[in-house]
């Protein structure tokens, strides 16, 4: 499994608000007025797009007090879906600067900055206060992390008691089997 470094360089693409800019241009959207139903189709990166997405928060108990903390959130796609579609609070983080810039533009012109946080840090080293989360939603990321161990104990320590973890992926070291999607209560 890669370093911080190496995943920060392999995700960090010179530009990106630029091309989505122009992609919702060519599609004949507002790039300064947006929602997440139109970013929809450029922001969602796995596999089945937005429609994982969708399908993955409607197997999580999520409202409007909710809290949500979402791990590797690149440009914050399912962060912003989450908080428009049930007007809960999310919080992001992700190693990529340029991941995280971009997506607190499209936060601003989504008009949910009030909802939507993202910062630059690392899911094994969280910076979030113990028990913070109603739930931690991890999609297309825990792949990318060596040290599931670490990863698991930083998301315990910053659930709340009766919260829970979503994946899409989960890795066991079976043979490196994977299960998705996956929730887990604590």
């Amino acid at each position: 499994m890669a370093e911080p470094a190496d995943v920060q360089a392999h995700w960090t693409r010179p530009g990106v608000l630029a091309r989505i800019d122009a992609a919702l241009t060519e599609l004949g959207h507002d790039a300064q007025n947006l929602n997440p139903e139109t970013l929809a189709t450029l922001e969602h990166l796995p596999s089945g797009g937005f429609a994982t997405t969708r399908d993955q928060a409607k197997r999580v108990s999520i409202t409007d007090e909710s809290r949500v903390l979402d791990v590797g959130c690149g440009i914050g796609g399912p962060a912003r879906y989450l908080a428009h579609t049930y007007g809960c609070r999310v919080d992001g983080i992700d190693l990529t600067p340029e991941l995280i810039e971009t997506g607190r533009v499209l936060t601003e012109r989504c008009k949910l900055a009030d909802r939507v946080v993202l910062q630059v840090g690392n899911a094994l080293e969280l910076p979030y206060p113990d028990q913070a989360f109603d739930v931690v939603w991890c999609q297309n990321v825990v792949m990318n992390i060596s040290d599931k161990a670490g990863l698991l104990a930083g998301v315990y320590r910053v659930l709340k008691r009766g919260g829970t973890v979503h994946s899409d992926r989960i890795f066991t070291r079976a043979r490196w089997r994977h299960y998705f999607p996956c929730t887990v209560g604590l």
